[in-house]
């Protein structure tokens, strides 16, 4: 078996193909090859940087997502805490101020490991 560098690949050119048809033959003949090689090289990296692009941009969204989510359960975590809560002049109890302490702190928690990177 040959060397793939020693391979030779050929392709026809199509009726729409015109423009790479007159871009080809305005070159020297022994350009040709090397304008394509490079070319499809171009090609081929551009089409592997998308590639990884998307891949980014896939993780970022499904981040983005799980932030939402995480602020969804926050903002209904405080409006339960608000719903919850009577602001009044009467001295509480130790009892409901711990409880009403510990829904706040595990609010803050939630909040904060929220940033977090996995």
């Amino acid at each position: 078996m040959a060397s793939p560098w020693n391979k030779r690949y050929t392709f026809r050119l199509q009726a729409q193909d015109d423009d790479l048809c007159d871009f080809l033959e305005n070159l020297p003949s022994n350009r040709r090859s090397q304008v394509i090689r490079n070319m499809l090289r171009f090609a081929y990296d551009y089409s592997m940087e998308m590639r990884k692009q998307n891949e980014h941009l896939q993780k970022l969204i499904g981040m983005v997502e799980e932030l939402a989510e995480g602020q969804e359960r926050i903002m209904d975590r405080i409006e339960r805490i608000n719903r919850g809560s009577v602001i009044s002049d009467s001295p509480v109890g130790n009892g409901k101020q711990s409880n009403a302490n510990q829904a706040m702190r595990e609010s803050a928690m939630a909040f904060l490991n929220m940033f977090e990177p996995e």
